[in-house]
């Protein structure tokens, strides 16, 4: 992957500009400074290799180069509102399991509340991350992970010490590989449409659909105090805020929001 072929390969698609680097620490960290040095909508951050990517509660992990896509968009929305937020997580997530389904006929699903699952195991996970002036949110930086060879999974693996959730790629078997450069400009096509729909409960329900472990039990794990508390419940669906909907087995209707639990099968 280079800036040429990228430039190619995305050409005809409503983005607000491309910044390539073979190497960064975070294209969500990168992103972030162009949008305080006054990035457009949809400007786009695409690294080769990254080095410390963060996901949700401050893990940090490696896209070695060549079998990973890593990258970041500067989203400039307007009117939304501060409850749509977490529509953002999944805008990324939906946009992916769209192109893995259409492009490359993978069964995708989303496991809540920011990780993109094949055949139950973990491909990609998303971060967004809002950005503010005083009450007025002036930009989410929306960054994306993709696992695309195994070598992927072998280095977060060995970064984070093991794995929380068993992970896998797009060509787990090197028989169907992947051009980075392709998938990217798939999801970026589904995003562009998503986002538009974005508030509408069309989304949503598209969202709830392509939830994995829907209507079945699954293991919760609580944070509570620096340790976990264990449970089981069974996946109702979503809020229009995209807090997750459980019956836990005393039939209690349990609403989670994203952070307050961990799922497991």
């Amino acid at each position: 992957m280079d800036e040429n072929t990228l430039h190619q390969a995305l050409k005809g698609l409503a983005l607000g500009g491309l910044r390539y680097s073979a190497q960064t620490g975070s294209t969500n960290d990168d992103a972030a400074a162009w949008q305080r040095a006054g990035a457009p909508h949809m400007a786009l951050v695409v690294a080769g290799e990254q080095t410390a990517g963060r996901g949700r509660d401050g893990r940090t992990w490696h896209s070695p180069a060549g079998s990973s896509l890593a990258f970041s968009l500067v989203l400039r929305p307007a009117g939304v509102r501060s409850a749509s937020l977490p529509r953002f997580t999944a805008l990324g997530a939906l946009a992916v399991c769209r192109a893995l389904r259409s492009s490359f006929g993978r069964a995708a699903q989303i496991k809540w509340p920011n990780d993109v699952l094949i055949e139950r195991q973990k491909v990609a996970g998303v971060l967004a991350e809002a950005l503010w002036l005083g009450d007025d949110l002036e930009a989410v930086i929306l960054g994306i992970g993709i696992n695309l060879t195994p070598d992927a999974v072998q280095t977060a693996a060995r970064s984070e010490g093991g794995l929380r959730f068993p992970a896998a790629s797009i060509d787990p078997d090197g028989k169907h590989p992947v051009e980075a450069e392709k998938l990217l400009a798939a999801i970026l096509a589904e995003l562009i449409s998503l986002l538009e729909q974005i508030e509408t409960p069309a989304f949503l329900a598209e969202w709830q659909a392509s939830l994995a472990f829907l209507s079945e039990a699954v293991q919760i794990a609580i944070p509570n105090g620096g340790q976990e508390i264990l449970s089981e419940g069974r996946i109702i669906g979503l809020q229009a805020d995209g807090a997750l909907t459980l019956q836990m087995p005393d039939l209690e209707i349990l609403t989670a929001h994203a952070g307050e639990i961990r799922l497991r099968p």
